[in-house]
């Protein structure tokens, strides 16, 4: 009826009806599994110490149990949750497959290393010369992981925290904040988040400079670490 009147009325006019398709089921229910919130990237999170007030606020573009334990949570915590990622399982049938393969790589990684000697006169780094050394090495390999776990535990807040006091933080009940996919925003709101509530483990006050929010915002809102 109102495309017959509007050609009556201004006949020069094609007048089209398009029907908006209807919402996505995703608006309606979720279609996919949540999440759990130790495999959860992007993040900006909060832990806080089981024996005492003392809390410290963070960000990672990395999975959230990763960074945790870069902190100095235990593996184990994580594994009885199922909820740890560096570790797979591996299925007995395909152990044996797997060890071939690995074995069959290490080989051919050899080999190359062996036909493609260092050429003489040419400057290389120490970096470059101890991988031609360690690339092949399962001791040496270890050896450099655990003392860069252990260097990076020990430049960690929460770390010094539970040795100097014997406290142990709370890694299973950790809160996530706030959630960003742009690096540039999750640094601003990690420094909002230190910035109104000053959490008591946070050596600074803020990541990046703060031109627009240089006194932060009111904690009404900003996500409480202490919620």
């Amino acid at each position: 009826k109102i495309k017959h009147l509007a050609d009556k009325i201004r006949p020069d006019i094609d007048l089209w009806f398009i029907l908006k398709p209807l919402p996505p089921s995703q608006h309606f229910f979720q279609t996919k599994d949540p999440i759990p919130k130790h495999l959860q990237s992007e993040i900006v999170y909060s832990a806080k110490c089981g024996n005492c007030n003392h809390n410290y606020v963070g960000k990672t573009e990395r999975q959230s149990v990763r960074r945790l334990c870069e902190h100095g949570a235990s593996k184990e915590e994580f594994d009885k949750c199922d909820a740890y990622p560096l570790d797979t399982e591996v299925e007995e049938d395909d152990s044996e497959s797997r060890d071939r393969v690995r074995q069959s790589h290490s080989k051919r990684r050899t080999k190359r290393l062996q036909t493609q000697p260092l050429t003489p006169g040419v400057r290389r780094s120490s970096r470059l010369l101890a991988k031609a050394h360690t690339v092949d090495n399962p001791v040496s390999k270890t050896k450099c992981t655990d003392e860069v776990d252990k260097d990076t535990k020990e430049k960690s807040t929460l770390a010094r925290h539970e040795s100097e006091t014997g406290h142990m933080v709370d890694w299973m009940n950790f809160k996530i904040l706030w959630n960003d996919k742009n690096p540039y925003r999750l640094h601003i709101k990690e420094s909002l988040v230190i910035k109104a509530y000053e959490p008591s483990l946070n050596l600074t006050t803020h990541s990046i400079p703060m031109i627009v929010y240089p006194e932060s915002l009111p904690r009404n809102l900003v996500p409480d670490p202490n919620g």
